[in-house]
């Protein structure tokens, strides 16, 4: 099957030019050796063990959430296997969301009985699930009055989650509903639909809460990453900022939100660096340091569960041969 097509050597492309150009922009634009000097005030050893422990957790909790989303819309996948399947994708994901999900729908697919199609259907659902999980917190910490932005981005953001809150229930309902209009079945009667109509309310609802607690993690995440660079942010105000940064890092305009996380960050942490810090180059260093880290992380995790990934491959090679 040829995963890439004319759209998908596009996207490629856009995420490449992207990134150079977000990148160059940042490198003109900050004071290297201050940056520098940052990583050096930080306290790297705790720094370095956070990375290391909260990216194993995150990657437990998230891998253990999207398996129980699987095993609910029907496929026959234990905890186990979907470790090794999400650890093999690890590396991929590295540089693209979007390589990890083909990754993981494919070694899904190569195991089951669903076709590629069908096999990235509760992906595409977590996708919406994941979407109200941030909206959900985005909107907590805003009308607890915590948002670090200004009036008119506040105005935007509540817009943006209200949407995000909406979409999933939303495209439930077109799913689920057996009068929907002829222009409309096409395409909920899609494969990549499928698993929208399996899952009962109860179990989206258990999924739901367990994306929030991926969330809440990744905020504590947060959090030790800026005590470490010595920055001083309410946590109630990174669950404002953290659903932004979540989005910026996915937007298919980088390779794995690097350029556009740090843009990101500099908008929104900037007011909270330590005393006397220069903001730009010490928020910098700060975004720069945690991707760099958790990249090191993942890719780890990925050369350690690729050898599955080529024995999934191989084998179903050989039973297709036959």
């Amino acid at each position: 099957m040829e995963i890439k097509g004319k759209g998908g050597r596009a996207r490629a492309v856009i995420a490449w030019v992207g990134t150079a150009c977000l990148l160059t922009y940042v490198l003109v634009t900050t004071d290297l050796s201050a940056a520098w000097a940052a990583v050096g005030n930080a306290n790297l050893l705790a720094f370095a063990a956070s990375v290391v422990a909260f990216t194993v957790v995150s990657f437990l909790a998230q891998t253990g959430s999207a398996c129980i989303l699987l095993q609910r819309s029907g496929f026959d996948v234990t905890q186990a296997e979907f470790l090794r399947i999400r650890g093999a994708s690890s590396l991929p994901s590295a540089a693209n969301y979007v390589l990890s999900l083909v990754a993981m729908t494919t070694l899904l697919s190569r195991r089951s009985e669903q076709g590629w199609v069908a096999s990235s259907s509760p992906f595409f659902l977590l996708n919406f699930i994941d979407l109200a999980a941030l909206s959900l917190m985005a909107a907590m910490a805003l009308l607890a009055g915590s948002s670090p932005l200004g009036d008119e981005a506040t105005g935007v953001l509540a817009i943006v989650a209200t949407c995000g809150l909406v979409a999933g229930p939303l495209v439930l309902i077109l799913c689920r509903f057996r009068h929907r209009p002829g222009w409309l079945a096409g395409w909920f009667e899609h494969d990549v639909f499928s698993a929208f109509q399996i899952p009962s309310l109860a179990d989206l609802l258990v999924v739901l809460v367990l994306r929030l607690g991926c969330l809440f993690i990744k905020v504590v995440e947060a959090f030790a990453y800026l005590k470490a660079f010595g920055f001083v942010v309410p946590v109630l105000a990174l669950l404002v900022v953290e659903p932004i940064m979540f989005i910026a890092g996915a937007l298919p305009i980088s390779l794995g939100g690097l350029g556009s996380i740090q843009v990101a960050a500099r908008e929104l942490l900037s007011g909270f660096v330590p005393p006397g810090a220069d903001p730009i180059p010490t928020v910098d260093a700060l975004s720069t340091s945690v991707m760099a880290g958790i990249l090191v992380v993942k890719v780890a995790i990925g050369l350690f569960y690729s050898p599955y990934a080529v024995r999934s491959l191989q084998n179903t090679s050989g039973q297709g041969s036959d």
